[in-house]
């Protein structure tokens, strides 16, 4: 028996978002139709980071989270959270998204936490961060790498096997 699975490749920006989730597919239908010209405000998480990110770097280097900070340092798109923090932090379209990566603090506490996790000599991201939190950050890095301007063995991979599965389709 053949099992298909339905992928959908979709542009918003520029950016290519690849996904065979449902929930996934129907919020980047929406965020196709959303009003760009919506102001970005990254003042909530400037705020939210200044109270706890040496804490959360802190937690970060000694290999376990044990405080709240994952919906303002590794935010994800509009609609995965339905907690109102989860909604109040959640970036709303790939326009919120780059300026966030590009933003000089945002961006920088952004890479400095990854990198720190990524330096790690023990610990999976469900053992440093749990397993809610590990999903979240894998949800967050999947937004921030979609809109980078830094493309990533990764990226061509998604792209390489969106070609391969449009290709077996045919």
């Amino acid at each position: 028996m053949s099992h298909k699975t339905k992928i959908l490749c979709t542009f918003v920006s520029n950016v290519l978002f690849v996904t065979n989730r449902a929930k996934t597919r129907l919020r980047l239908r929406n965020l196709l139709q959303n009003d760009f010209s919506m102001s970005i405000d990254l003042d909530r998480f400037l705020r939210a980071q200044n109270l706890v990110y040496l804490q959360a770097l802190q937690e970060v280097q000694n290999g376990k989270k044990r405080s709240h900070w994952m919906w303002y340092i590794f935010p994800q798109i509009t609609g995965l959270g339905s907690s109102d923090t989860a909604k109040q932090y959640a970036i709303r379209d790939g326009i919120e998204a780059k300026a966030f990566l590009k933003h000089p603090v945002l961006g920088s506490n952004l890479r400095m936490l990854t990198k720190t996790f990524l330096n790690l000599q023990k610990g999976s991201a469900e053992e440093v961060f749990g397993t809610l939190d590990s999903l979240k950050l894998r949800s967050s890095m999947t937004l921030f790498e979609a809109v980078s301007d830094n493309k990533t063995l990764l990226q061509r991979l998604l792209i390489s096997i969106t070609e391969e599965n449009a290709i077996l389709e045919q």
